[in-house]
């Protein structure tokens, strides 16, 4: 990757920090309060134990929560780039993971908690699409 690839990169994440930014001032809304009280429930999240985990270790702290879900979406967006880098032009992977991260769809899934589940399950996916289609097994086997 040449260095203006690099900044564009670097200028789409931090447009897309931007974006994000307002969501950590807004601290638990409705949907967060209902999937919480979920989780404390003795059968619920079983299945989802790094969603539970990641969940717990920022319960008391909204703006942290938040801060987790946007990180995780950014690393995804990167990961999508470096994915399609394998088959395409780097601008055009620049643009697939650019429409990743500002895609509407995505909104729910990076300023909810209850989205974490998809962030994570996402990031295994592209972990083990990524591994896979360079042959880094290791990689792989952590996505999975």
């Amino acid at each position: 990757m040449d260095r203006r690839s690099f900044l564009a990169v670097i200028g789409v994440l931090l447009v897309t920090m931007l974006v994000y930014l307002p969501a950590l001032d807004v601290g638990y809304v409705y949907e967060d309060e209902v999937w919480q009280s979920r989780l404390s429930l003795t059968q619920a999240g079983q299945g989802r134990p790094l969603t539970v985990w990641s969940q717990r270790l920022t319960e008391d702290r909204p703006v942290l929560a938040h801060a987790v879900s946007i990180c995780v979406h950014l690393v995804n967006g990167v990961l999508v780039m470096a994915v399609a880098a394998t088959a395409m032009p780097v601008t055009v992977a620049i643009a697939s993971g650019t429409v990743f991260l500002w895609h509407p769809l995505n909104v729910e899934a990076a300023t909810y908690l209850n989205g974490r589940s998809d962030l994570l399950v996402t990031m295994g996916l592209l972990l083990t699409l990524m591994g896979s289609l360079r042959s880094w097994w290791l990689v792989m086997v952590a996505g999975l």
